[in-house]
């Protein structure tokens, strides 16, 4: 079990295993926040937060939703919406503590948004 957190601890993410490699995406939605991903299945991770602590909204067309702390403003996940809901969460890595992502393999930015090639 690994968790990660945002900067005040209002959101905190209880993960079942460490992710098998990282993504750094490089589409115009993901490159301004400077996360690295880190994907997973839905089950495999639990959010516990305080009370309204979370604000999502739909980017594009609405396949995907993005969460971030209304309290630090730190982005905590990308998850997938619409018709593909429920197939894959996207853990910003950065939330994690180092050591629990040192060495893993970082796969390099595409211009195509990380979405399209979740694997785990």
């Amino acid at each position: 079990m690994i968790y990660a957190h945002c900067h005040c601890r209002a959101i905190i993410l209880e993960i079942s295993a460490q992710p098998r490699f990282l993504k750094e995406c490089g589409c115009k939605t993901c490159r301004p926040y400077g996360a690295i991903w880190a994907h997973y299945r839905p089950q495999e991770v639990r959010f516990i937060q305080t009370p309204g602590a979370s604000n999502s909204y739909p980017l594009g067309d609405g396949t995907i939703m993005i969460r971030h702390c209304k309290i630090c403003g730190c982005t905590i996940d990308l998850e997938s919406g619409g018709e593909m809901r429920q197939s894959w969460v996207a853990v910003n890595a950065r939330l994690f503590e180092p050591d629990d992502i040192v060495g893993l393999p970082v796969k390099t930015p595409t211009l195509s948004c990380h979405a399209e090639s979740a694997s785990f």
